[in-house]
């Protein structure tokens, strides 16, 4: 809020308040002028007149301005509601919307932009590869209803699979996996060591296992090779005490 001088008494100007742009409320971590902007229409891809390089989702996501974080993930999330990319960028601002957790809606107008959905991004992942990074459980699920492959490769050689083994993330995998698909891909390796092998390392693993392909037609021997010889505990539903 702007006063100005009117009579020897401090006054708000309305007028100067209204023409403040949506670069200057993220900057001011003003909420409530921002919401102001975004409600007149305003455009949300507007560049900073002190630098064409920012834009506002530049500001609220990289830029170093004194504004709290929640304000600033707030923003975010409306910018991208809103319509916002990054710097023009479609692949970028999926990413971003990714990694935000963004409502399934913000990512199916983005998608509406391109369709090349399995493209690495500037980190070297693909939207899937992002989603488990965030832990964002209805994003994998969407993405791979929307067309996304799990199988492909990011910058460092790995499937979704073992990206989610890696990150601790096994869990996701039924989110983003069919029983038959996770089956094809159990003897893909990443550093020396098969999908089934890092997954019977885990409990966490076991139990994906069991629950995607125990109760299939594949047999046993296949998912758990050393159960016989008594050297795997499998982990099975009923009887665990977890």
């Amino acid at each position: 809020m702007t006063l100005v001088s009117v009579g020897g008494h401090l006054t708000a100007d309305a007028d100067l308040e209204d023409r403040r742009t949506m670069i200057d409320a993220i900057k001011e971590g003003d909420i409530q002028q921002f919401n102001t902007c975004i409600l007149r229409g305003d455009d949300v891809n507007q560049l900073d007149p002190q630098n064409d390089l920012i834009d506002p989702l530049i500001l609220t996501i990289h830029a170093d301005i004194q504004v709290p974080f929640q304000t600033r993930n707030t923003m975010t999330q409306m910018l991208l509601s809103a319509g916002a990319l990054l710097l023009g960028d479609y692949r970028e601002t999926c990413t971003v919307a990714i990694l935000f957790n963004s409502p399934v809606e913000v990512l199916r107008r983005l998608f509406a932009y391109d369709e090349s959905m399995d493209d690495l991004d500037s980190h070297g992942w693909t939207m899937l590869h992002t989603a488990i990074w965030a832990n964002a459980a209805h994003l994998t699920h969407f993405l791979v209803q929307c067309g996304h492959v799990p199988t492909v490769l990011d910058a460092r050689r790995q499937n979704a699979f073992h990206f989610a083994v890696t990150l601790d993330r096994i869990d996701l995998i039924p989110r983003f996996s069919d029983a038959e698909t996770l089956y094809r891909n159990l003897q893909t390796t990443w550093n020396g060591r098969t999908l089934q092998t890092r997954l019977q390392d885990t409990m966490a693993g076991q139990r994906v296992l069991y629950q995607c392909l125990g109760q299939t037609h594949i047999p046993t021997t296949l998912l758990y090779p050393h159960a016989s010889s008594g050297s795997l505990e499998i982990y099975h539903p009923s009887t665990s005490k977890e």
